[in-house]
This record gives C-alpha cells, structure tokens and sequence, in this order.
C-alpha cells in the first residue's frame, strides 16, 4: 500500500454514492446532486437567527427591537451586512452595529410610524456576504395609534354665527401632543 493512504478502518469520502457505482475502480454513475450537496455543505458559510422582537406589540409611532446572531459554520469569517424587507410602509430597520465579522450580533430595531394602521406581519432580515446569504425572521405587531391633538379656536362660547355672504374672523389651532401627523 501507499504510505499516504489508511491501511485499517473506515475510509469516508464524504458523501454516498448512488446504487451501481463501485468506489474502488470509480465504475458506474455519481448521483451529481448528492455530490453537490454533500461538497456545497463543507464550505465556509454562517446561519442568520433573531430573537423574537421586544415589546412583542408596539403602539404606531414607537419602536422594538431584536437581537440578530450570525453564526459561523465551516470556518467562515467573512463580513456580514444587513437588510429588512417585508416591513409595512412607513416601518423603517436599522442595525447597530451595521456589520459583522465571522460572528456576533447585531441589535435590528423597527420604527414604526406615527400614522401606520394596526397590523401582524412578517419581516424578513437577511443577512448578506459576498454572494452568501442567509435569512431570519420576526413578527411585528402593531397597535392602533396613540395619537392625541387638541384643537382649539379664538371663538368664545364655541360658537360664530355668519350672515350670508359675510365674513368672520376665526383662527383654529391644531396641536399634537404625541406626535401626531
């Protein structure tokens, strides 16, 4: 035998070949797929997880919040980006830090806007490197807005009477008090 090669145990070539092909001579057809799949899961890559987002609802106009893990696998150490998509118009994502290498975490924080309407949906994170992409998901719940305004005028008693086709003198005065829009 070669001084290279086992002499004793077993010899794994890292993935199982299909019926009628013989490992010894190499005689007979590789299940390319199987292949493929067995080579393509030794590569350096990492898995993208979050943890569900904090508060689990948040009145429109606040914001939540979820830790996002990049988790190695196979030796990678490359640098991780970030994205949202899936979040309802006017609901913004960012992340701090922006990147990450090889691993760690990233805090994603959701703003929602003042003026969104009540609503469940999915947003997706994924997490991009090189051409390697990896997603994660959360829920985002929204509740009914707490906007509040008051709107007052110069009337007194609330009340002006016009005779047709006369003018009046009025001002109203709209103010928001929790960032109505």
């Amino acid at each position: 035998g070669s001084l290279n090669c086992p002499t004793s145990g077993a010899l794994e070539f890292g993935f199982s070949a299909g019926a009628g092909y013989d490992q010894v001579s190499g005689l007979g057809s590789v299940d390319g797929f199987v292949l493929a799949q067995a080579w393509a899961a030794t590569l350096p890559g990492f898995t993208t997880s979050a943890t569900a987002v904090t508060p689990t609802s948040v009145s429109a106009g606040n914001s939540v919040t979820s830790t996002v893990t990049i988790a190695p696998q196979n030796g990678f150490t490359g640098t991780v980006t970030f994205a949202c998509s899936g979040q309802p118009t006017g609901a913004t994502c960012s992340f701090s830090p922006t990147t990450v290498a090889g691993s760690g975490t990233t805090q994603l924080t959701i703003a929602t806007a003042a003026n969104m309407s009540a609503a469940t949906t999915t947003v997706t994170v994924t997490g991009t490197s090189g051409t390697k992409t990896s997603p994660a998901t959360v829920s985002l719940t929204v509740s009914a807005t707490t906007e509040t305004f008051t709107l007052t005028s110069n009337l007194t008693g609330g009340t002006l009477s016009v005779t047709p086709g006369a003018n009046a003198p009025a001002s109203l005065t709209v103010a928001s008090s929790t960032g109505f829009i």
